[in-house]
């Protein structure tokens, strides 16, 4: 096993362990751990894959000038990480660092890191005993793949209504997470839809199931149609 591999799984790992035995039976601290270890598992998993951001050379002048020869190479190298489905656990995860702990964030990432070690189990030690008693489950979760990740796809944007409760009780730390947590969900919409499980292909299918269904209390409310088309107008644009 590479060592790429093996940090990616133990990574994992410790992710499902903390938010399920650990947050579960020894506290909240353990829910912290999981953002943690989740962060860190991505952001190295992203680094393995497309190594270190093209940052020698970039000044903060050239950023706020917005210098495409500085520019350019980052925002490639952006592109190339957004394709991948680290960068948006990435993301989610940096996201809800500061907020309190919610139980969809702890579904999102569970199933992402149960998965990931699910599957290396089961494809490389499947003579392993316990692994033989556990594969018969996995088979039935891993057969309704796509389903999951759709309901988990809603989880995500679900939270992106919760948050709107945080800015009145968390004050300017909740106005920063509905911010952040939009600002993901946009990213998401746009990120590269190259298969049918990357989250631009699942955040694209599910608005539009979204979408179909508010329409027509939409229609019977035209007063909330011009607030709805100003928020469209900002999550549509890539800017």
């Amino acid at each position: 096993m590479m060592w790429s591999q093996l940090i990616n799984i133990v990574g994992h790992l410790f992710v499902f362990l903390s938010l399920t035995v650990g947050w579960v039976m020894l506290g909240e601290s353990f829910y912290r751990y999981a953002l943690y270890g989740s962060i860190l598992v991505s952001g190295y998993t992203i680094y393995a894959n497309h190594g270190s951001p093209p940052i020698s050379g970039v000044t903060f002048s050239g950023l706020w000038s917005k210098d495409p020869q500085q520019l350019m190479p980052l925002g490639q190298y952006i592109q190339r990480a957004m394709a991948g489905a680290d960068f948006h656990f990435l993301f989610f995860s940096m996201v809800w660092m500061g907020a309190p702990s919610n139980f969809l964030v702890a579904l999102v990432l569970g199933r992402k890191s149960l998965w990931t070690v699910s599957t290396y189990l089961c494809k490389n030690h499947p003579e392993n005993l316990l692994v033989r008693l556990y594969a018969p489950l996995w088979n039935r979760a891993a057969a309704h793949t796509q389903a999951i990740l759709e309901q988990c796809t809603t989880f995500e944007i679900a939270l992106g209504g919760l948050v709107f409760m945080q800015v009145f009780t968390q004050g300017l730390i909740g106005f920063m997470v509905v911010y952040l947590h939009w600002s993901f969900l946009r990213a998401s919409y746009h990120s590269p839809a190259t298969t049918p499980t990357k989250p631009g292909a699942l955040h694209k299918r599910t608005w539009a199931a979204i979408g179909q269904k508010v329409q027509p209390w939409l229609d019977s409310v035209p007063i909330l149609q011009t607030p709805v088309n100003y928020a469209s107008a900002w999550f549509l644009s890539r800017q």
